[in-house]
């Protein structure tokens, strides 16, 4: 019988535990958003970037451009990066290629800068306290106020950089020495350039998370306690 019982509370502490594993809710969010009213657009500009760290894990689930211009011979994509080692020393991690036909364009005018987003298929796991880089080209770019740019929770921190405008060179990343990005001259009063953007999940335990773990490992000390006085008696 007491055997019988301890297999019982162990199924139980098992059962709350990977419960507790699995109850949690995913929203997928972007980086960063922006105020529509703040935007200003600028013609031949170059190459943009969202530079960042993370205060937790995420998964990358998409990479977003923004259009203002396409057609002919153009060719966006935007690039994920490893800037651990520096603006210098940029490892590549995901590029998506030329997504001329999975974005819209905007058109060019106020409040219209509004990113489209491009699976990566597999998510990509960034970890907390790497530093990352977004990068995409542009010939006609959104720009806004910095004070009307809005990080997400799970950036630690982060920087806009940009070669500048005037400094268009094409498509390819060949194209761009990326050790000359900088943040826009005087950045506090300059309109910030925000082409590249993207999205993940963070996954946040649920309250009735904590309760199935109390549970489960109340229920584990239990039968601990069970095979204890078994083995006294």
């Amino acid at each position: 019988m007491k055997k019988s019982i301890r297999k019982m509370v162990a199924v139980i502490g098992l059962a709350a535990l990977v419960s507790s594993s699995v109850g949690a809710s995913a929203q997928v969010v972007p980086a960063y958003t922006t105020d529509p009213a703040s935007e200003i657009d600028l013609g031949a500009y170059g190459l943009s970037a969202f530079e960042f760290t993370l205060n937790q894990n995420v998964n990358l689930t998409a990479l977003g451009f923004t259009a203002l211009s396409l057609g002919g011979g153009d060719a966006p994509h935007v690039t994920l990066w490893d800037a651990s080692g520096g603006l210098g020393a940029l490892t590549q991690i995901y590029d998506t290629g030329n997504i001329l036909s999975s974005v819209t364009s905007t058109g060019q005018g106020t409040s219209s800068g509004t990113p489209s987003f491009v699976s990566v298929g597999t998510p990509i796991a960034l970890t907390a306290g790497v530093t990352y880089l977004v990068s995409a080209p542009a010939y006609w770019v959104a720009t806004f106020d910095p004070s009307s740019i809005t990080t997400d929770s799970a950036i630690a921190t982060s920087s806009f950089l940009t070669n500048g405008t005037g400094q268009w060179n094409g498509w390819a990343n060949s194209g761009y020495n990326f050790s000359t990005l900088a943040p826009p001259s005087g950045a506090s009063t300059f309109e910030i350039p925000t082409t590249p953007n993207l999205e993940y999940v963070v996954v946040v335990p649920e309250p009735s998370t904590y309760a199935m773990m109390g549970l489960g490992f109340l229920a584990l000390l239990g039968a601990l306690r069970l095979r204890s006085k078994s083995r006294l008696s």
